[in-house]
């Protein structure tokens, strides 16, 4: 049995998206990053990165990195169907809208909620989050481009990983709402996704 180490509103929301989606067996061990639980010696030995998510799997190895555990989870069960397989035609461009959304959306968000990482003058951190409102809706223009030209999901009736970073990327939105009122696509795709049973579990555990 998989053991998740998470904490609401955190990126535990993807790996938790793809074990129900999955439909493997696994627990919940809470980590409450406000509490600092993530620092303690205990957690550091399984992250030394000190964050959430971990994920123990059935044999003993812990793995880190939301994406990372996202992937890992979709080829050891063999789903195809959310991680293309290498000799799939759409293997190149699902990998790099994955890491398109994990390298870039990811980080505006991050810039806006943790502005203070981002410059040395503690000063300019509300700079920083008013530069980040103005980048995230540039960063998810390619996405929704993808959207509206097809959908509901990001490779069309295909649901992925992608759509999993994706909805849970439109749930730390600085504002929601805004953001799928200024961009259908991405509306019609958390609507789609939020229709799937595995979906609607993690968005009302995580929100």
């Amino acid at each position: 049995m998989y053991k998740l180490y998470w904490c609401a509103q955190t990126a535990a929301f993807g790996p938790h998206a793809a074990l129900e989606e999955i439909g493997a067996a696994y627990e919940l061990t809470p980590v409450d990053i406000y509490k600092d639980e993530h620092l303690t010696p205990e957690y550091l030995t399984m992250n030394p990165a000190g964050k959430v998510p971990a994920l123990k799997l059935p044999d003993g190895p812990v793995m880190h990195e939301a994406a990372a555990i996202m992937l890992y989870l979709a080829e050891a069960h063999d789903r195809t169907d959310l991680a293309p397989a290498p000799d799939d035609p759409i293997r190149p461009e699902f990998l790099s809208t994955y890491f398109y959304l994990t390298n870039t959306v990811q980080d505006g968000h991050k810039q806006f909620y943790y502005p203070d990482r981002f410059t040395t003058d503690p000063a300019a951190a509300g700079k920083v989050k008013e530069m980040a409102c103005r980048n995230i809706p540039e960063y998810w223009k390619p996405i929704e481009k993808r959207l509206t030209e097809g959908g509901p999901f990001l490779f069309g009736d295909r649901y992925t990983l992608c759509d999993m970073y994706t909805v849970m990327l439109i749930t730390w939105a600085p504002d929601a709402k805004q953001l799928l009122a200024d961009f259908p696509g991405l509306k019609r795709c958390f609507r789609a996704a939020r229709e799937r049973p595995a979906m609607a579990k993690v968005l009302e555990l995580h929100q």
